[in-house]
């Protein structure tokens, strides 16, 4: 077998931390006497001496084989003295061991494992073979890492060729190698001798490049007692790359984008980071849990690669956060009736020991973005199940939760000594008006107090405390078991009523009012003490119309005696007891008092007195008008009077007077035959053209029968009513027109 002559070098790095680029070169002469330096030999029958002069007098290390598989070598020149860099050396061959014919090209070998049981091995392979008339030749090997899949170091004068493993574990033996080594048996007979000379052995350390370099790293978070640490380790730890590590706060949890990192000094144009470190680990307090952050972690090798990163978010601790909404009962929903307490159920969640919650709302329907409506801010505890209704109701400044609104309730849950920090999610919920929901019902009953007397007192079926509801309690007095007349006696305001009646033998009628936003909501209930009979049906009994209970308690009386002076043009009517104002309409060439072929002109005005003077305001064209007054008291405003035309010649100046138009036009409703079988006529005479809608009312304020607004030309209506068959008793009947709202009771047997 035919072996080649060539050098076997081994070094290996340490991957202990970052290796210098400016190691001093190692070098050897051999220029002393029997100077070999720590240079072996493998076969018995091998010499090396350096006691032969080169041309220049000086000596060099001389190799002569007279055995086969033979190798000069050095396990001191290895991966931990020459690292990456340059290997050159002088070379020459001065017996091949045969007749000049032997082209040498395998040069020097780097190995790991011993000389003579070489586990992985490379060899330079020269470009340009050698022989033994080449004489003496200077070769420079370069030795560094390369990327994956790239070429082997190489240069002009060849390149290496991995002999023992494969391409990809040059990378861990050029920088893991053992030894450096020759082989100096060419022909491998015992008889033939091969003799080499080698010269100047120096290697100049340089940097191994990281062939793959990463950024990546791991994040780990610890807790201790409340002590919140973020343990970072690089992947990548190749021997002399760098590593820099840089926490930033983020307005947005989870992101690492530039345009969401805040700034920790807002004096500097770049962004810079809360804290910084550097190594192939680090770690950083987080001491505020309410805020999100995140690390990002560069690495670069000077002569190799420049600044390179990645980013991570920090992973918080947090608690597990799960809620819905539910009533009382436990039904879950998302959508409730107005006056209805909301119940916010948290139950699942875990890990909390502490909670936070707000409110923001926005119209149903309108895509705004929620507003901020209020907040309970924090609670020690777990949270476990909370009526939302009752917490925002309890504030210094209640808040409650109306109809119409979609609220989005945010709970946050935390435990600071377990590094749990904020841990918010938002769910939805909407407010409606729904029908029956709000009952004003309640519970009518008496307690004697001495004396024969007794005492009233109500409570409520609902009080819906958790809502922006009013309470009213009004008492009325009667002689009639019926009702009416009706005296108001009391009135109070609060969820429960109670009240001590003057007298026996008088029936009392107690209504209780509910104003909420979804409007206004009666009911009535009648007591007597030593009445000579028991109470039948009354129209304030059961749930009623609010509207009868408005007509009881508005005493504002609709003015009367409406008159006009053509010397003055003053319109003027009675005083109202209690009024303290009046809105007064006039309508110019009005078509109901007026030969006039001018467009009628209507306009309202607000007085203080019981007189109006057309003097005081513009007017149109005219030669008469017509109008109407109502007034406004401290408890209400009355309905509108009869409308009451007015003619002169001219008003005002020095005009002779013409006849006033005094007749009043006062509407009364006449429903006949009363009392009837259900089956009735409706009619009602207007000076002009009337609007008119009818509703009729049973004795317990209940809407049983309406005729939908319509307009009768000429003012004169005739309708013919009938009632649901079988439905004794008494009823009201409503006419609602624009002349002012009127009345009238009858008995159906």
């Amino acid at each position: 077998m035919r072996l080649m002559l060539a050098v076997l070098l081994l070094f290996q790095c340490q991957n202990t931390g970052a290796q210098s680029t400016n190691a001093p070169a190692v070098c050897e002469g051999f220029n002393a006497a029997n100077q070999t330096g720590n240079w072996n030999v493998l076969h018995a029958n091998m010499t090396i001496s350096n006691d032969t002069p080169t041309a220049n007098n000086t000596s060099y290390l001389r190799a002569t084989d007279r055995g086969g598989g033979s190798w000069l070598y050095n396990t001191t020149y290895n991966a931990n003295l020459l690292t990456c860099g340059n290997i050159c050396f002088d070379y020459k061959v001065f017996d091949d061991g045969q007749s000049n014919t032997n082209n040498i090209t395998d040069i020097i070998h780097i190995y790991t494992g011993t000389i003579d049981t070489q586990t992985t091995s490379a060899v330079f392979r020269l470009n340009t073979p050698i022989t033994e008339k080449s004489g003496w030749i200077n070769i420079c090997v370069p030795l560094n890492t390369v990327a994956n899949g790239a070429a082997l170091p190489g240069n002009a004068q060849g390149q290496w060729v991995m002999t023992g493993g494969n391409s990809t574990t040059w990378n861990t033996l050029a920088t893991h190698f053992d030894g450096v080594g020759f082989v100096t048996d060419v022909v491998g007979a015992i008889s033939q001798d091969e003799i080499i000379g080698i010269d100047n052995f120096c290697s100049t350390a340089g940097v191994c490049c990281d062939p793959s370099p990463t950024p990546l790293f791991t994040v780990t978070p610890l807790c201790f007692y409340g002590n919140f640490i973020v343990a970072l380790k690089a992947n990548d730890t190749f021997p002399s790359i760098s590593h820099g590590w840089y926490l930033f706060e983020t307005t947005v949890c989870g992101s690492t984008a530039d345009s969401n990192t805040v700034d920790a000094n807002p004096a500097t144009p770049e962004i810079d980071p809360v804290a910084q470190a550097f190594g192939v680990t680090a770690s950083f307090n987080i001491t505020d849990y309410s805020k999100c952050y995140y690390v990002k972690h560069g690495i670069w090798q000077p002569g190799c690669f420049g600044f390179t990163d990645t980013r991570s978010p920090i992973p918080m601790y947090s608690a597990l956060n799960i809620f819905n909404f539910e009533t009382g009962a436990g039904v879950v929903k998302t959508q409730f009736c107005y006056g209805e307490d909301v119940y916010l159920d948290g139950t699942s969640s875990d890990g909390e020991n502490s909670y936070y919650i707000d409110a923001k709302r926005r119209r149903i329907g309108n895509p705004v973005p929620f507003a901020p409506y209020a907040g309970l801010g924090w609670t020690s505890g777990e949270i476990g199940i909370v009526n939302l209704s009752q917490l925002f109701a309890s504030q210094p400044n209640p808040v409650y939760f109306e109809p119409g609104y979609e609220y989005s309730i945010k709970l946050a849950l935390a435990n600071l000594p377990n590094c749990i920090g904020w841990t918010p999610l938002e769910h939805q919920f909407t407010i409606v008006c729904c029908d029956g929901y709000i009952n004003a019902s309640f519970d009518l009953g008496s307690t004697p107090i001495g004396n024969n007397q007794h005492g009233i007192y109500a409570a409520n079926n609902n009080s819906y405390g958790n809502s922006s509801v009013t309470h009213q309690w009004y008492v009325f007095s009667s002689p009639n078991a019926s009702g009416g007349p009706y005296t108001l006696i009391n009135q109070q305001t609060g969820a429960n009523f109670s009240y001590r009646p003057a007298n026996n033998g008088i029936y009392y009628f107690v209504v209780h009012r509910i104003k909420s936003s979804c409007g206004d909501f009666c009911f009535g209930r009648s007591i007597c003490f030593d009445c000579p009979s028991a109470i039948s049906t009354c129209e304030l009994c059961g749930p009623i119309d609010c509207a009868l209970l408005d007509g009881l308690l508005n005493n504002c009386t609709t003015p009367a005696n409406l008159v006009g002076n053509c010397s003055n043009g003053t319109l003027s009517w009675g005083a109202v007891p209690g009024a303290v104002g009046y809105t007064v309409e006039v309508q110019f060439n009005d078509p109901a008092c007026c030969n006039s072929k001018t467009p009628p002109t209507a306009n309202r005005y607000q007085v203080n007195t019981n007189s109006f003077n057309i003097n005081s305001v513009p007017t149109p064209p005219y030669n008469c008008l017509s109008f109407k007054v109502k007034a406004q008291c401290e408890t209400g405003e009355s309905s509108w009077s009869a409308k009451q035309c007015f003619s002169c010649g001219q008003i005002g100046g020095k005009a002779t007077a013409s006849e006033t138009v005094t007749e009043r036009m006062a509407l009364t409703p006449i429903i006949t035959p009363n009392p009837n079988n259900g089956s009735m006529n409706l009619n009602l005479k207007a000076p002009g053209d009337l609007t008119i809608t009818v509703d009729v009312y049973s004795a317990t304020g209940k809407r049983v029968q309406t005729l939908k607004q319509r307009t009768v030309p000429g003012g004169q209506f005739s309708q013919t009513l009938t009632l649901p068959p079988n439905e004794k008793g008494m009823y009201t009947v409503v006419f609602k027109t624009n002349y002012g709202v009127f009345s009238k009771k009858i008995v159906v047997q």
